[in-house]
């Protein structure tokens, strides 16, 4: 498994001024549907085709609040750029992340669940556009959010993923199977596969090998 840490870019608009490009404050204001903020990951430091196991988009909270707060992240529908603004700004699609917690702090973390998003982008199953997040429309209280251009606790991807390597190649005899009588057999492994398991199945019915290593370290 692998572990990466991805810095996020993190815009914000309101509806209050729906013209003007606030671009990448330092402190977020998210309140219901009139403070909203966009935000883009490089997804691309991810390996394609690699298997993500686990995918958290993490704030941090600036203020201590009172009462309960609902956040929801989401995919855009078109792309995040520096340019956004309230008007014209993208829609939303795919699977949402909600998010509640109960008087948060100052330094509250709060941790998106986003991994089937993000392994969608990484499968080639979606195209990365960027995120949404937003205030839950039954709330009217205000949240402030640190965001990328903060001093301290800016917003990050947190990914955990790993990569299968290719199968093996050039196996002899072809096909991978040989006889009890001569047990030899030659293949070419990548360097990244880190176990192995070889049968000799005389019957080539994959259910009464003759012999069998078992898992052993490459």
């Amino acid at each position: 498994m692998t572990s990466l840490e991805i810095a996020v870019t993190t815009f914000s608009v309101q509806s209050a001024k729906p013209g003007q490009r606030y671009g990448q404050l330092a402190t977020l204001p998210v309140l219901n549907n009139a403070s909203e903020v966009f935000l883009r990951a490089p997804l691309t430091k991810i390996p394609a085709g690699a298997t993500v196991s686990s995918a958290v988009l993490r704030f941090y909270g600036l203020t201590a609040e009172s009462g309960s707060r609902t956040l929801h992240v989401q995919p855009t529908s078109s792309q995040v750029d520096s340019n956004i603004k309230w008007t014209g700004r993208p829609g939303s699609t795919g699977t949402q992340s909600d998010l509640t917690k109960s008087s948060p702090r100052i330094g509250t973390a709060w941790d998106f669940a986003v991994t089937t998003a993000v392994q969608q982008v990484v499968s080639g199953q979606r195209v990365d556009f960027g995120w949404r997040l937003r205030g839950d429309a039954a709330t009217a209280n205000l949240l402030r959010l640190a965001g990328s251009s903060a001093a301290k606790r800016k917003p990050v991807l947190l990914v955990t993923y790993s990569v299968v390597p290719p199968a093996p190649e050039n196996l002899h005899p072809s096909g991978g199977a040989v006889s009890v009588a001569k047990p030899s057999l030659t293949f070419d492994a990548h360097n990244a596969i880190l176990a192995l398991q070889v049968q000799v199945d005389p019957a080539q019915n994959a259910t009464t090998p003759a012999f069998d290593s078992g898992t052993v370290a490459a």
